[in-house]
């Protein structure tokens, strides 16, 4: 009768593992905590993920995927709010993460490429 995990559909397809281990150890998750999701340390969500797939997470693939899923969350605010701009959805949800997440994703970006 519990919640044991919740699936995201949405950008679903098939690919590395490693890419939603990434996506999940982008900075702009961690909430100014220093904390993957802003819950525990990336080292420690490292083990949870091993422990829970019985898969290895090389730390040169980790930063990879974790750079790569930096650059496309900067694309996904660039697009929703391209798509407000044009007028294509005028949705708020899809401007207000563009205008809130541009520069934390930045920022993001910088800080796993040890550039802040």
């Amino acid at each position: 009768g519990g919640i044991y995990g919740v699936l995201d559909w949405e950008m679903a397809h098939l690919g590395d593992p490693l890419e939603d281990l990434g996506w999940s150890l982008n900075p702009v998750w961690n909430f100014k905590r220093n904390l993957a999701g802003g819950l525990v340390p990336d080292a420690v969500a490292i083990a949870h993920w091993e422990a829970a797939s019985g898969l290895k997470a090389d730390p040169a693939a980790v930063h990879w995927w974790t750079l790569f899923n930096c650059v496309k969350g900067q694309a996904i605010w660039i697009s929703s709010a391209r798509a407000w701009i044009d007028g294509g959805n005028r949705e708020p949800i899809m401007v207000l993460p563009a205008w809130g997440m541009q520069n934390p994703q930045d920022r993001a970006i910088l800080k796993v490429m040890d550039r802040l």
